[in-house]
């Protein structure tokens, strides 16, 4: 990278802290109010493959920077979130993320709503790397019901549907339509359980990418006598794309002369995503708290296209009042 373009991109990262700083210090002598609350995180990480790739894996430093902030006003939640990533090296990934929410509920409390608009948008190019690593807006709406099991458990249900619209080089809709259902325990004072299955249909403009999909995930919250929450978390997601076939050829008998007889198989192309999440928080002041995070996720394929694995160090610090 030439020198004025390194001047360049310390330039932005330094002038997207300082913002973020600012926003930070302007916004806190206004939140002692009971109805407005903000979270503002800060992150230093690393991966072994910023790039998802099977082979030539590109390890990076990167920043992350976030702030989550949700104003109460009567019947409404309203939620403003901000993020940015930046990568030392591999630019390409460098994105700023923004969500903008409404959660509210019916007139009996027995339903709960929450409608987004959201977007991404990658600074440089985009990396093209995931399905969805293009530049998008798009919307969320969902339903969701809780039901107590008992004094100590609770079921939460619900419909969903979302829209995405990508602005970019690829240009294309997707629709997603999904059901979900989550279950909470606590088993002690310091021990929380979760899970949560989601089952859902996604009709793309460009059919190679439909697909239908089931995501899995369990998680154990501990808080620990040392003044640190243990958290972790562990998901699979199988994803059948509805209009992509992966051929194998497979051995189906032996011929004379130990020839072999050669069968292939057709399948629809289906993609296993699987991660693992671990996170260490302590609190180390009332409204500053800090930690390490790491997470593992990996993806394999019928056809091998998108096959990886990938690893992330990160260690983090918040403010949050």
């Amino acid at each position: 990278m030439q020198p004025l373009a390194i001047l360049r991109k310390w330039g932005m990262r330094t002038l997207i802290v300082v913002c973020f700083v600012v926003m930070t210090l302007l916004l806190y002598p206004t939140l002692g109010q009971a109805q407005l609350r903000s979270r503002n995180e800060a992150s230093l990480g690393m991966t072994d493959n910023a790039n998802l790739e099977q082979t030539e894996e590109d390890s990076d430093f990167f920043l992350s920077l976030s702030s989550s902030n949700t104003y109460k006003e009567q019947k409404h939640l309203f939620g403003l979130r901000l993020g940015y990533v930046d990568y030392m090296n591999e630019n390409i990934n460098d994105a700023f993320s923004w969500r903008l929410s409404d959660r509210w509920q019916n007139s009996t409390h027995s339903w709960a709503f929450t409608g987004a608009l959201l977007g991404q948008k990658f600074t440089s190019s985009e990396p093209g790397i995931t399905e969805s690593a293009f530049d998008f807006i798009g919307w969320d709406f969902n339903a969701e019901r809780e039901h107590d099991l008992n004094p100590r458990s609770k079921l939460n249900f619900g419909p969903g549907l979302s829209g995405r619209y990508y602005t970019g080089a690829l240009t294309r809709s997707d629709h997603t339509l999904y059901g979900f259902i989550g279950i909470e325990h606590e088993a002690t004072s310091r021990l929380l359980f979760g899970g949560r299955a989601e089952l859902g249909f996604l009709g793309s403009s460009e059919s190679e990418f439909s697909r239908r999909y089931l995501d899995l995930s369990a998680n154990a919250s501990v808080d620990l006598n040392s003044g640190w929450i243990w958290y972790n978390e562990v998901g699979l997601r199988q994803s059948y794309f509805t209009d992509r076939t992966a051929s194998n050829d497979t051995i189906v008998g032996r011929l004379r002369g130990s020839r072999s007889a050669i069968g292939q198989r057709t399948d629809m192309e289906r993609y296993s995503y699987v991660y693992l999440y671990t996170d260490a928080t302590r609190k180390l002041a009332e409204d500053i708290d800090g930690g390490v995070s790491f997470r593992h996720s990996s993806q394999t394929s019928r056809s091998g296209f998108q096959d990886y694995s990938a690893n992330e160090l990160l260690a983090h610090a918040s403010l949050t009042f």
